[in-house]
Order: structure tokens, then C-alpha cells, then sequence
């Protein structure tokens, strides 16, 4: 009988989650396992890449409560002022009265219990639950609210602190973590030493001959330019640094160099990120491209590929990256220096403008250095997606 499992997420928009989610039901042995994806919202531009035999569900809640946990009810407030929906607007204020939270974005975690003690439990039970969007909601919900023999949680970022350490009644449900690097995990078993031993590395799944083939397929950058291609794939958050990118790229050009700085994804930092744009007069020479469900051909002619993030676990868009032997320049977040060998395979600098603007400046005036890195890349091995699935099947065959 085939093991019934169940995933919960809070979308499928173009993201590293949604894509190592994918990765996974790519690799999985469907003869084996029985799998539902349950959703906070059913959309996103990778939902029609979940494979045809994956059930795909939706918590049972109003769209107004949907609204609430996707974007707060500060947030879903104000936009209901600015269309001037007056009946809505009281309608989210009175809710969120009757939930008893504030307006205000919820930091306390009393505010999370007494928001989530609406959500319905869930139907069924199943071998294995798993968390796998690290969220407030997805936490709580397969804690909570889901009746499981196993329960699993996955930590996509090294962007938690003491936020994360008000959830450990819930995390003291779970079975198992999972972080998708070694950095993770050791931030993970300083915050909750009464884990220890919980939690475990299971590195993000890499289709190595997809991404290739893949990187093969459509045209790529469709403009002219005499000069250096660099590029930047993530969603537009606060988390990838965008800000001090811009103010790097401003800095490049009042310089004299020529280049295009080109970014491969979207969110909600997009109009700050715009305006910030403008304000910095780079429009000619810092391009948001939107989200590309097939960034690879334009990775695969990029010159140098930056990823300037505050945060992140385990990046996989420089795990791309490498494998289509990109010279790199990375911040030092939590998980880089488990990709990139510093001055070997790529670069590894403090996040800061002028590191940034220092690393890239190297690189385009040093082409044999940035002809190293690409020839030491060629020659890595990334990991094995059949070691890091084992760990998965051995915890639903215990």
C-alpha cells in the first residue's frame, strides 16, 4: 500500500521554495507514495508544473480569511481603502477585531494563536505531514491541525531569530527538521538546544541535466550590448539586497563601465525597488526582466552572475549557477561557503556596497580570473539527488 503524504505550501509562485518543491516530485517514487499538496492559496505560475498524479487541495477558509494570512490584515486594510471598497475595509477591520488581532503586522505570538484557532482542522490521516514553506501558518497548521504518524518542517532560509524561537511548542511536534544547509541547521540547534538532534541537512534537489538541456532551449537576452552581461535571479524582497545592488550598479556606470545588470524574478519589493531605480538614473543599465519560469538560457550567457543577498539557505539559483559554470560572486550569507570555494569557484564577500561594487569591478576588468573560476566549476560535482531523497524515504519506511 502506498504511503500517504502530505505537503502543505502557501502557493506556487516562481521561487527557490516552489522550484526545490517541484525538484522533488520530479525525483520521488510516485509508485510508492500518495501525495497531497494542501494550499494556503491554490495559484502561482508553477502550479501547472506539479505532476498530474500529485493531488493539489485548499484550506477550506473564506477569501477574506485567505487574505489575512497570505498579507495581514494591515496590509489587505489599506488596500481596501485605496479602492475606496468602504464595505470591505469594515468588513477586514471587524474581522480582525472578531479575531482579536491587531492592524498591525502580528509579531507576538499570542496574536498567531488566537488568529489561527479559526483555521478548520484537516480530513484524513496521514503516514507523513510535512511543512515545507516555513511560515507562521504552515508551522502552526500541520502542528496543529493535521493528524499524522510522522511530521517534518522545513527551513528554506537562515532568516530567523528569536520570531522562530516563539514557535517551539509547535516545533516540538515535529519529528524531524530539515535544513537545506549545514548553516541552517546549526542556527537551528543553537536556537533550540532542547531539539538537539532534530534537526538535519537535506540540500536542495538539482536536475543537473534539466537545467542544461533547459539552458538550451528559448533565445535569452534579446538585446544589443558592447560590454559585461551580469545577472541576478530571486524574488524581489528585502532578503536579496536589491536595494544596495542598484546603488552598486549607479556606482559602476558613473564609473565609465559598460554592462547591464539584469534581474530574473518578482514580489513585493518590486515599485520600492522601481523607484529606487529611477532615483539612482540606472534604468538604462539595471533591467527587472519578471519572472521567467526558464531563467537558463539567460544564465548560461550571462558574464558574471551576483547574488547579493541579506539572506538565504541554500541558494539555488547559485547552485544553477555552477552548474552552467558561471563565474560567481556571492554575499556571505548563511550556506555560501557550502557552494562556492572562495577565490577558487567564485567570490565570497561581506554584504556591504562597496564589497559588492569592489567584487564585480574585479572580475570584469580580470577575465582570466573570471575564465578560472568557470574551468574550476566545470570539473565540480553537485550533489546527489538519490542520497538526499534517502533520508526522505527512510523516515516514512521507520
Amino acid at each position: 500500500m502506498k504511503k500517504k503524504i502530505l505537503i502543505m505550501m502557501n502557493n506556487m509562485r516562481i521561487g527557490g521554495v516552489e522550484k526545490a518543491l517541484l525538484n522533488i516530485l520530479t525525483v520521488i517514487d510516485k509508485d510508492k507514495f500518495d501525495i497531497t499538496i494542501l494550499f494556503i492559496r491554490k495559484d502561482g505560475e508553477y502550479l501547472k508544473e506539479i505532476p498530474s498524479w500529485v493531488k493539489i487541495e485548499e484550506i477550506e477558509i473564506s477569501d477574506l480569511d485567505r487574505n489575512i494570512l497570505d498579507f495581514g490584515p494591515k496590509v489587505i486594510l489599506l488596500e481596501t481603502l485605496k479602492k475606496y471598497k468602504y464595505a470591505s475595509t469594515a468588513k477586514v477591520a471587524l474581522l480582525a477585531l472578531k479575531r482579536k488581532v491587531t492592524l498591525n503586522i502580528l509579531k507576538n505570538i499570542d496574536e498567531f494563536k488566537v488568529l489561527f484557532k479559526f483555521l478548520p482542522k484537516y480530513k484524513g490521516k496521514y503516514d507523513l505531514a510535512i511543512d515545507f514553506h516555513q511560515t507562521y501558518v504552515t508551522t502552526y497548521y500541520i502542528s496543529e491541525k493535521v493528524s499524522a504518524d510522522y511530521k517534518i518542517a522545513w527551513l528554506h532560509s537562515s532568516d530567523f531569530g528569536e520570531n522562530l524561537r516563539n514557535l517551539s511548542q509547535y516545533y516540538s511536534k515535529f519529528n524531524r527538521v530539515f535544513g537545506v544547509s549545514k548553516a541552517c541547521v546549526d542556527k537551528y540547534n543553537k536556537l533550540f538546544p532542547e531539539h538537539s538532534g532534530k534537526c538535519k541537512t537535506f540540500y536542495n534537489i538539482i536536475l543537473t541535466d534539466d537545467i542544461k538541456r533547459m539552458a538550451e532551449q528559448g533565445e535569452g537576452f534579446g538585446d544589443s550590448l558592447d560590454g559585461i552581461r551580469i545577472l541576478t535571479v530571486g524574488r524581489l524582497s528585502y532578503a536579496k539586497g536589491y536595494d544596495v545592488a542598484i546603488s552598486v550598479a549607479a556606482k559602476l556606470k558613473e564609473d565609465g563601465f559598460k554592462f547591464k545588470w539584469y534581474v530574473i524574478g518578482d514580489g513585493i519589493e518590486r515599485t520600492k525597488l522601481e523607484k529606487l531605480i529611477d532615483q539612482y538614473e540606472v534604468r538604462d543599465c539595471f533591467i527587472l526582466l519578471g519572472s521567467l519560469k526558464n531563467p537558463y538560457p539567460y544564465i548560461n550567457q550571462c558574464d558574471i552572475y551576483v547574488q547579493p543577498s541579506r539572506f538565504e539557505g541554500y541558494c539555488i539559483a547559485l547552485a544553477e549557477a555552477r552548474i552552467l559554470n558561471k563565474p560567481i560572486i556571492a554575499t556571505n550569507f548563511f550556506g555560501a561557503e557550502e557552494q562556492i570555494i572562495n577565490g577558487e569557484t567564485g567570490l565570497i564577500i561581506n554584504f556591504n556596497e562597496d564589497n559588492i561594487y569592489e567584487a564585480i569591478k574585479k572580475l570584469i576588468i580580470n577575465p582570466l580570473l573570471r575564465l578560472k573560476f568557470e574551468e574550476n566549476l566545470s570539473r565540480e560535482t553537485i550533489n546527489s539527488s538519490l542520497n538526499e531523497m534517502k533520508k526522505l524515504y527512510a523516515l516514512v519506511n521507520d
